[in-house]
């Protein structure tokens, strides 16, 4: 009989212990996962914004996210790292990303816009006649 009672003991702790760290997790898994990212942007960026949820929060520690935003001023890339931004998108159920500037290999692109929702993907950027110009001799 008493062994039963220390193993409903230990069972009611572990729940205990699960719950908090779930709560916790999902209070500061989000805000990790924006501060790595933000990172990772900055290199190439400035001006950069980035909010991350998911749920459950744990999600984020198998690279999944519910919903990010992602607002940049400018950013500055090859062809390689913009690619690899955009293959990580995928990770995230709906991805709102915008870009008030984005020079890439001497593009000028304005304003873009990244939206996607579920397996949908729009992009929308404005390019000027003279920055097609500037790339041509």
């Amino acid at each position: 009989m008493r062994r039963r009672g220390l193993f409903i003991r230990a069972v009611g702790a572990l729940i205990l212990l699960l719950a908090v760290g779930f709560g916790v997790g999902q209070i500061f898994l989000p805000g990790l996962a924006a501060s790595r990212l933000r990172a990772s942007l900055q290199r190439y960026s400035t001006g950069v914004g980035v909010s991350v949820s998911a749920t459950p929060a744990i999600e984020l520690l198998f690279g999944h996210a519910g919903t990010v935003r992602v607002r940049i001023a400018t950013m500055r890339s090859t062809r390689g790292p913009t690619g690899g931004l955009i293959r990580e998108a995928g990770m995230a159920d709906d991805l709102h990303a915008t870009v008030n500037r984005l020079v890439i290999d001497g593009l000028t692109l304005r304003q873009v816009a990244l939206v996607k929702h579920g397996a949908t993907m729009r992009l929308r950027a404005f390019v000027t006649r003279a920055s097609i110009e500037s790339l041509f001799p």
